[in-house]
């Protein structure tokens, strides 16, 4: 039998033991407690889709996305070029390849300046670029090709230049225009309204109800990931009814409100009118969708590194039965490499919908497909290969795209390039030059003018005189 005191130090040591592990691991996580499956899901969303988005990392939208809110200076650009045109009795439109447009655009709303302008190039040259621009009151319009200066519009003295003797503003008096008495020339207050639809208000308490009200558990046992998911847990969301039903009616209200609040603006500007909206037939036909569709029901997956790599959901009646499963199957980040496929099946008939990316972190390139199929035949393909370059986190990117192919298989197959760019570095408004034409205060002589600048411009320029050689022959 061993002693008495050599047992009770035993104990005594081992109690001691505890207690010091106990203190040690409660002050190495900061005093956690393990968290609730909601609390896991949570952070996993956050890691998932916000923390470590590699668009996100990489470009910085969201404070792209700030400066474009905030109404600060920045430029946008567009470009798409035909690369080929392809389908049942399209031969004649192969001479099509090589055309394209081009579309740029300005806004400066603290110093009310604005412009915009879309071009038509063919073989690499440009044919014909048209260009509006706001300058406080005044509204510019240009064609470089044909017009070596612009017509413009003066809002702050439309009423006067409308009771004016010139041929545009006889024509409009013997026409019925008339300006209501409350008409406003302050173009820029507009534009600052409707800029404000980018941001959609304070959505933070209805989306905080909905937040709320979404259950989330441990998922059965039986419940299972495909095998080529990486899944260290599963849990089971269910979102009620009323609660996504309620948020969208939130949603729907805040978005409609800003509508009719910016139309009614600028209607009362110009005729003192406004109009009400009535959102009763949306919210009936929302309270429909609900009833048919009751709480949906999710299985989410979460792996070892607390990525959120599967969601699958199903909603199904007597008639209709739909699927969706969406795959986040990168290495090191799961948004690498998504894939999403949409199942259904009406009464018989089906059609799916798949969607596959790939985002390659070490050149920045970005590769897409997807497709639509009805009754097992493909019925849409679209696919895109590009890459962001001339990148400066926050400020500026450009997403430049190799090809852009849409095909309806054995009708029609178009491929396209171009590029895509937003700058909150420069913002290059200037004043048009040359000589200004008042759109409400030309006179026949200088609508004379206008006209012969125009045809001169016109049939001196090989690139237009040349299309128009075209167009006579009667394409």
């Amino acid at each position: 039998m061993k002693p008495k005191n050599k047992t009770n130090m035993k104990r005594y040591f081992i109690t001691m033991l505890a207690l010091f592990t106990l203190i040690f691991c409660s002050a190495g996580c900061g005093g956690c407690s393990k968290k609730n499956p909601k609390e896991v899901l949570e952070a996993a969303y956050n890691k998932t889709f916000i923390d470590n988005n590699p668009l996100e990392t990489i470009v910085g939208f969201s404070d792209i996305n700030e400066t474009q809110n905030e109404k600060d200076a920045h430029s946008t650009g567009l470009s798409l070029t035909l690369q080929d045109l392809s389908g049942e009795g399209l031969d004649d439109l192969s001479a099509f390849s090589g055309l394209g447009f081009t579309m740029d655009s300005a806004s400066d709303l603290a110093n009310r300046k604005s412009s915009g302008s879309i071009s038509v190039n063919y073989g690499g040259s440009t044919y014909i670029t048209l260009g509006g621009q706001i300058q406080g009151s005044k509204i510019f319009l240009t064609v470089p090709q044909l017009l070596d200066g612009s017509i413009s519009l003066d809002l702050s003295t439309m009423k006067e230049d409308l009771e004016s003797d010139s041929l545009l503003a006889t024509a409009l008096r013997e026409n019925g225009l008339d300006l209501s008495k409350e008409f406003s020339a302050d173009m820029f207050e507009s534009l600052g309204s409707l800029s404000a639809l980018e941001d959609l208000g304070d959505l933070t308490s209805a989306m905080d109800d909905f937040t709320e009200s979404i259950l989330v558990k441990e998922a059965d046992k039986s419940v299972t990931a495909p095998d080529d998911v990486k899944a260290k847990s599963l849990y089971t969301v269910t979102i009620p009814a009323d609660a996504y039903n309620d948020f969208a009616k939130s949603f729907f209200k805040l978005v409609f409100d800003y509508m009719t609040e910016y139309t009614n603006a600028i209607a009362e500007a110009l005729d003192g009118t406004a109009t009400v909206t009535d959102l009763d037939e949306i919210n009936d036909s929302l309270d429909e969708l609900a009833e048919a569709v009751g709480d949906i029901v999710l299985t989410v997956a979460v792996n070892g590194d607390g990525y959120i790599t599967y969601v699958f959901t199903e909603v199904k009646n007597e008639t209709e039965n739909f699927t969706l499963t969406a795959k986040l199957l990168g290495k090191e980040n799961p948004l690498h490499n998504t894939e999403i496929v949409f199942d259904g099946n009406i009464d018989g008939e089906t059609f799916s919908l798949t969607y596959e990316d790939s985002f390659d972190t070490d050149n920045n390139t970005i590769a897409l497909n997807a497709e639509f199929e009805a009754d097992d035949e493909s019925v849409l393909k679209i696919g895109f290969e590009g890459a962001l370059t001339d990148i400066e986190k926050g400020k500026k990117y450009t997403l430049d795209m190799d090809f852009l192919e849409i095909e309806v298989p054995d009708v029609l197959s178009v491929s396209l390039a171009g590029s895509y760019y937003i700058d909150t570095t420069k913002c290059d408004i200037t004043a048009p030059t040359g000589t200004e034409y008042g759109l409400l205060t030309m006179t026949e002589s200088d609508l004379t003018a206008l006209v012969m600048e125009v045809l001169t411009n016109l049939q001196a320029d090989p690139l237009l005189s040349e299309l128009l050689n075209y167009i006579d022959l009667g394409f």
